[in-house]
C-alpha cells in the first residue's frame, strides 16, 4: 500500500497509534488544568530553551512524529485466542556495546514479517525507554531465526517486501540522511545480517537531485528520504523521495525515485506543483466544491481514510472558510475556531486553523491537523496570510510570529519569523539559567524586553554560507518590530494577542 506523502506517512506503521492517544490526552489534560503549553516537554527548538534557531517547525499533535499510531483491527478474537497469538519473549536494547536496562516484550511489538521460519519484530523506540545516550523517535527491529535472535537499531523508517522477501531501511546520521539499505530474508546458516547491501547513499540520494533538476554537483543540502512503497518485479522495486534545499536559493525540491532490484536501474522524476485554472479545470472545481459541502455537512466519506484518526471523521464543528493555501489555484477547505473573547481585541477575528483539506484524484485529503493546542498553532492573519503563533507566559516571556506557507509536499516552509523576549526581573527564575540558554539577548543585556527578526538570507549572503544556515537573525526595535507584525498580519500586535 503506497505511503501518503504528507506529514500522515507515518499511518501505515501499526505500532504507531496507542501512544498518540495517549499523548492527545496528556496534552488536553496539561492545557486545561495547568495552562502550560504542552508542547514544552517535547523540547522543540521553539521553546524558551533555545533562542539560537527557530526556524523549524512544530509537529503537528495528532497527528504527530511524537505520538505515533497503530492500525485498528476489525478481528476481536477471545481471550484465549489472544493469548494464543501473543508471541512469547523479550528482548533488550542495544547499542554501541551498551544494553538497555528495560525490556522489550515480543507481544508489545509489531510482527511486521513471518515466513520460512524468520520472524521480525518492530518497536518504536521513546527517549523513556532507553539510557539517554542511546537514539530514540527510531526503530529497533528484533530479528528471529532458527540459528540467531539479532536486532537492527536504530532505524528511521523501513519497508518490507514480503513477495520478494525483502526488508528495506533508512539509516539517519548525525547529520540527518545516511543511507538505504537491503536486507534478503532467506532461511539460511549463518546470520542473516550477511544478506545485507546499502541501496544507496547520502551522496547518491543528493546526485538524485542534481540529475533531476539539472543541477550541478553537491549543489543541495538537508537531505531527506522518505520510502513510500514497493512494487512487484522480477527482483522487486523499491520506491520513495528525497529531498534537499538548493544551497544557492535556499528553496527544497523534491524528486520522485524508484529502483528495478533486478538490475538496480533507478528512475527519478522531479516533483512539481500541478497548477489548475478555474476555466480549463471546471470539473475538478466543480467536484472539489462538491464534496467540500459534504464535508462542511459532517459527511466524510469522500475523504481518503486514515488509519488511526476515526475519531476524527465527520466533525462538522467550527468555521469553514475556502482559500487557496499552496498556491496550486484550486481552493482548500479549512475549519478552524475563532480566538475572539479570549482576552483578544474584539476587532481582531482570528482564526485558529484545525483542519485542511485538500482535493486530489477525485477525493479530499485531510493534510492538517492540529486539534490539540491553544498556545502553538496556526491562524489566518487579517490580511489572509497563513502565520504559526507560538508564546508562553514565562521563563522568560516569549512570542512568536511566523509568516509561513505549505510546499508542494505540504510541509510548512517559514518565510519570516518574529520574536520576543520579556526577561522580568521578578519571575524567579535564576539568572544562570537565562545566561546559558539566552547568551544572545539576557547574556547581552540583562533583564528587560528583546525583538528579533529571522529571515532568509538573500542569494548574495547565500554566496558566502559560512555557518550553512539559511537563516539570519537580526535584533530590532519595537517600533521596527511592530511596524513587521502589522505587515505580516494586518493586526496591531498588542489588539491581537491575549497576553498583553
Amino acid at each position: 500500500m503506497k505511503k501518503q506523502n504528507n506529514f500522515f506517512e507515518y499511518n501505515r506503521r501499526k505500532r504507531k497509534n496507542q501512544f498518540m492517544i495517549v499523548g492527545i490526552l496528556a496534552a488536553i489534560m496539561l492545557f486545561v488544568c495547568t495552562g502550560c503549553n504542552a508542547k514544552e516537554a517535547e523540547q522543540d527548538i521553539e521553546t524558551a530553551h533555545s533562542e539560537t534557531d527557530t526556524t523549524e517547525p512544530k509537529s503537528e499533535t495528532a497527528p504527530s512524529e511524537t505520538f505515533p499510531k497503530q492500525e485498528l483491527s476489525t478481528d476481536h478474537p477471545t481471550t484465549e485466542e489472544a493469548a494464543e497469538q501473543e508471541p512469547s519473549g523479550s528482548f533488550r536494547v542495544t547499542y554501541q556495546g551498551q544494553e538497555a536496562k528495560n525490556k522489550i516484550e515480543l507481544r508489545h511489538c509489531d510482527k511486521i514479517y513471518d515466513a520460512d521460519g524468520i520472524q521480525i519484530y518492530a518497536s518504536f523506540i521513546y527517549d523513556l525507554w532507553v539510557p539517554e545516550t542511546f537514539p530514540y523517535n527510531q526503530y529497533v527491529l528484533y530479528i528471529q531465526t532458527p540459528h540467531e535472535q539479532t536486532q537492527l537499531y536504530p532505524i528511521a523508517d523501513f519497508l518490507v517486501d514480503k513477495e520478494q522477501k525483502t526488508l528495506y531501511t533508512k539509516i539517519k546520521g548525525d547529520d540527518g540522511f545516511e543511507c538505504v539499505q537491503r536486507l534478503l530474508l532467506t532461511e539460511k546458516d549463518g546470520s542473516t545480517l550477511d544478506t545485507q547491501t546499502e541501496l544507496f547513499n547520502l551522496k547518491q540520494a543528493e546526485q538524485m537531485l542534481c540529475d533531476a533538476f539539472d543541477k550541478a554537483e553537491s549543489s543541495f543540502s538537508n537531505i531527506t528520504v522518505e520510502l513510500t512503497e514497493t512494487k512487484s518485479g522480477s527482483a522487486g522495486i523499491v520506491c520513495g523521495e528525497t529531498g534537499g534545499i538548493e544551497k544557492a536559493t535556499g528553496q527544497w525540491y523534491y524528486t520522485d525515485w524508484e529502483i528495478d532490484l533486478s538490475d538496480n536501474r533507478q528512475s527519478v522524476t522531479p516533483c512539481t506543483l500541478k497548477q489548475y485554472d478555474p476555466n480549463t479545470d471546471r470539473e475538478i472545481f466543480a467536484d472539489s466544491s462538491k464534496i467540500f459541502d459534504q464535508i462542511e455537512q459532517g459527511d466524510w466519506s469522500s475523504v481518503k481514510p486514515i488509519e488511526g484518526m476515526e475519531y476524527l471523521w465527520g466533525d462538522s464543528g467550527g468555521e469553514w472558510l475556502r482559500m487557496d493555501v499552496n498556491g496550486d489555484g484550486l481552493p482548500e477547505l479549512i475549519t478552524g475556531w475563532e480566538m475572539t473573547g479570549l482576552g483578544y481585541d474584539a476587532s481582531v477575528h482570528k482564526m485558529n486553523i484545525t483542519y485542511i483539506f485538500t482535493y486530489r484524484e477525485n477525493a479530499a485529503e485531510l493534510v492538517y491537523v492540529d486539534v490539540n493546542d491553544g498556545m502553538e498553532f496556526l491562524y489566518i492573519a487579517g490580511n489572509g496570510n497563513l502565520v504559526y503563533e507560538w508564546a508562553v507566559s514565562g521563563g522568560p516571556c516569549t512570542n512568536i510570529q511566523r509568516l509561513c506557507r505549505f510546499d508542494l509536499k505540504w510541509k510548512k516552509e517559514y518565510l519570516d519569523t518574529l520574536v520576543r523576549y520579556n526577561f522580568p526581573e521578578d519571575d524567579g527564575m535564576a539568572p544562570e539559567y537565562y545566561q546559558e540558554y539566552f547568551p544572545d539577548t539576557y547574556g547581552v543585556g540583562g533583564y528587560g524586553i528583546y525583538y528579533l527578526r529571522e529571515r532568509k538570507k538573500t542569494e548574495k549572503e547565500l554566496e558566502h554560507n559560512e555557518d550553512g544556515k539559511y537563516t539570519v537573525r537580526e535584533y530590532l526595535t519595537e517600533e521596527q518590530f511592530l511596524k513587521t507584525y502589522e505587515e505580516m498580519t494586518g493586526w496591531d500586535f498588542y489588539k491581537s494577542q491575549d497576553m498583553y
